[in-house]
C-alpha cells in the first residue's frame, strides 16, 4: 500500500510516495521534484486545476493522497473556552457562531481546529478556517489525478512533522519557514501547534532587495544572495531586508512569554532561504537562542531517504515527508487539522 505527499509551491511540486508493507515495514519509495510554469499555483491558491494535474500525472500514481496549503489561505483564531468545555460544544459554537471569528458564514468554509492547552481554568482552541472556493481547487486536483484527497493539512503542521522529528518537552520551538515569497514563523510545544503566522516577506523580496543595494540584474542578485549570505558583500542589504521579519518574531516571542508564560528555547530554519551562507549564526545573534537547521532527523534512518543528492543539496522536500509521516503510527499523536473532514456535527 503506498501514500502520496504532495507539496505545491508557485514554481514547483514535489512529490513523496511512502510505501507500506504487509506487516507495517514502512519505506519512502519515491522522492520527485518538478518545476511549474507560472501561474498555475499563486500562494496556495490553484488557479488551473485539470492543466497543473496534466503538467505533474506523470509524477502521481493513482491512489491515495495527502496535501497542505500555507498559512497565507487559512484563517485563524484563538478562541478560548472554560476548561470543562465539551468537544462537541466547542463544535457547536464554532459552527453557530463562525462569522464573529472569520469573515464568512459557516456554510462558506471548511473548519477544524486544534485544543492548544490550558491556562488556569480557560482551554485555548485554535480555529482554522479556508474557503470553500480555495478547497475546491485542491478537490479538483485530485480528481483530475485519478486520486483520493485523504487529508489536506496546514503546511506548518505537515512540515514540522518532518523538521523537528519530536515535539519539545518545555518552553516552545520556533519553526521559521523562509521560502520564496512568504515566511511561515510557527510555534510548537509538548501538544503541538501554539502560535502561527504568515509574513508576506521571504526570497524573492531578499533578492530584490540585494539587487536595487548593488545595483545589479535580478539573475546577478539572486546567484550574489545565493553564494554570499551574511557573510560578505550581500551582508548589509539581507540584515536590512530581514528586519521586518525579525521584529514581527520578537513581538510574538514577547506575546507568548507574556500572554502564556512560554519561553522560546530554540529555532529550527527550513525553506530555500535557510540554506543562505551565515544566515543560522546570524539568527542566533539576534535571538540568542539556539538556531539549526533540520539535521539527524529520525525519519531519515527509519524511513529511508531515496535521493541522496536532495539532502547533499539541502531539500528534504520536508512538507511532502511531513505528509506521509501523518499515516504513520509514531507520528498520529501529533495534533494536526484535516480540511477535508470539515467540523461536522
Amino acid at each position: 500500500m503506498s501514500m502520496i505527499g504532495l507539496n505545491l509551491s508557485d514554481s514547483s511540486v514535489e512529490v513523496v510516495e511512502l510505501t507500506t508493507g504487509w506487516f507495517g515495514q514502512a519505506r519512502i519509495t519515491a522522492q520527485k521534484r518538478l518545476d511549474l510554469a507560472e501561474g498555475l499555483v499563486d500562494n496556495g491558491l490553484i488557479h488551473h486545476p485539470v492543466e497543473l494535474a496534466k503538467t505533474i500525472q506523470h509524477l502521481v500514481p493513482a491512489g491515495e493522497i495527502t496535501l497542505s496549503i500555507p498559512e497565507a489561505q487559512v484563517y485563524s483564531r484563538w478562541l478560548r473556552f472554560p476548561a470543562n468545555t465539551k468537544e462537541h460544544e466547542i463544535k457547536q459554537t464554532i459552527q453557530s457562531q463562525c462569522s464573529q471569528y472569520v469573515p464568512f458564514e459557516a456554510s462558506e468554509v471548511a473548519l477544524d481546529f486544534i485544543f492548544s492547552g490550558q491556562q488556569g481554568d480557560q482551554q485555548d482552541v485554535l480555529l482554522l478556517a479556508i474557503p470553500v472556493t480555495v478547497l475546491k481547487g485542491y478537490q479538483e486536483l485530485a480528481t483530475a489525478l485519478h486520486c483520493r484527497l485523504k487529508r489536506l493539512e496546514l503546511e506548518s503542521l505537515s512540515s514540522a512533522r518532518a523538521a523537528l522529528g519530536a515535539l519539545p518537552t518545555t518552553g516552545a520551538m520556533l519553526l521559521l519557514d523562509v521560502g520564496a515569497r512568504t515566511t511561515i514563523a510557527s510555534w510548537f510545544t509538548k501538544s503541538g501547534l501554539r502560535f502561527s503566522f504568515n509574513i508576506p516577506l521571504a526570497g524573492r523580496y531578499f533578492t530584490e532587495q540585494v539587487q536595487k543595494a548593488l545595483k545589479t540584474t535580478p539573475l546577478e542578485a539572486e546567484r550574489l544572495k545565493q553564494r554570499f549570505g551574511f557573510e560578505t558583500k550581500t551582508n548589509v542589504a539581507l540584515e536590512e531586508a530581514w528586519q521586518p521579519i525579525i521584529k514581527a518574531v520578537n513581538e510574538a516571542i514577547s506575546y507568548l512569554q507574556l500572554e502564556a508564560q512560554l519561553p522560546t528555547t530554540a529555532v529550527t530554519v527550513i525553506g530555500g532561504s535557510a540554506l543562505l551562507p551565515g544566515l543560522v549564526d546570524w539568527l542566533h545573534d539576534q535571538w540568542k537562542l539556539p538556531v539549526a537547521l533540520p539535521n539527524k532527523l529520525p525519519w531519515q534512518q527509519k524511513y529511508g531517504m531515496v535521493a541522496k543528492s536532495n539532502q547533499e543539496e539541502g531539500t528534504l522536500m520536508l512538507n511532502a515527508v511531513g505528509l506521509v509521516l501523518g499515516e504513520l503510527k509514531p507520528y498520529r499523536d501529533w495534533p494536526t487539522v484535516n480540511f477535508i473532514n470539515s467540523i461536522v456535527l
